[in-house]
């Protein structure tokens, strides 16, 4: 009976073994799968993390068109203040020497007419 004992505690030693290297390779491929899938997901991750940097950057680039339009566009809106600024009274110097020249004409009865009341020539 020692003898058939020894056999089975034998036995029962070499499905330990067994079971454990089943369960050892089943961790270690589940362990691979896992290690691919992390690998996966951190280049994934890389790529994504590559698109947003890039679309950062074209953003700060817009930003800064942006600022630079806003810039245009003021220095624009002040030049043109300027120029109204500046043709306001021109308008009026020019309607002023036009108004003069009409009444200097000789080829006008009215002008003509004025001149001679007020004892002047033309």
């Amino acid at each position: 009976m020692r003898y058939s004992g020894f056999i089975y505690s034998k036995d029962c030693t070499v499905k330990k073994i067994i079971m454990s290297t089943f369960l050892l390779t089943r961790i270690m491929t589940q362990r691979a799968k896992l290690t691919e899938e992390i690998n996966t997901k951190l280049r994934e991750s890389i790529k994504s993390n590559k698109k947003i940097t890039e679309a950062y950057n074209q953003l700060e680039k817009l930003q800064e068109s942006l600022v630079q339009s806003e810039k245009m566009k003021s220095i624009g809106i002040l030049a043109a203040g300027m120029a109204h600024e500046i043709n306001n009274p021109l308008g009026g110097i020019v309607q002023g020497a036009q108004a003069v020249s009409n009444r200097l004409k000789s080829d006008s009865k009215a002008n003509l007419s004025s001149a001679e009341k007020a004892g002047i020539e033309l």
